[in-house]
């Protein structure tokens, strides 16, 4: 997320898989994006249960599209994708205006639905995902190397 020319002063690059990883003057590690389930508060959620139901998809991060990929790829049918600003404050009318009755968001989001979901009867799950670093015992050395 930062921008090329803060090469100048990084001692390692992480970067997405599904990028062609560049040629770079220091050492590149690929990090992928894994997901882990559905949730309903700490709760697993089994896809089955709302695989056939119209979802109403929701974010409020910079890239909303890979989210709402990344909930197509488990086989849900996004009926309604909201998009609202990186970092929005939700309000309870914001969860009251989203259509339909299943409503899925970021993991992200739903650390800043806490306080309004209390006022709000609606429920809504959110999608877990976590990044991988298939060379993640090489960087850890790296990071070790440079803290002496």
């Amino acid at each position: 997320r930062e921008p090329k020319e803060a090469i100048e002063r990084a001692q390692a690059a992480i970067v997405q898989e599904s990028q062609v990883v560049p040629s770079l003057p220091i050492p590149a590690f690929t990090v992928r994006t894994v997901v882990d389930g559905l949730y309903k508060g700490s709760e697993p959620v089994s896809i089955e249960t709302i695989k056939n139901q119209p979802i109403t998809a929701f974010a409020g991060i910079a890239k909303p599209d890979r989210f709402f990929s990344a909930l197509e790829s488990l086989g849900l049918n996004l009926a309604n994708r909201m998009r609202f600003r990186d970092h929005h404050h939700y309000s309870s009318g914001d969860l009251d205006s989203l259509p339909g009755e299943t409503h899925v968001t970021t993991e992200k989001d739903a650390v800043r639905l806490k306080g309004v979901v209390s006022e709000n009867s609606r429920d809504f799950l959110y999608l877990r995902i976590s990044a991988s670093i298939p060379d993640f015992a090489q960087l850890l050395e790296l990071i070790r190397s440079r803290l002496g």
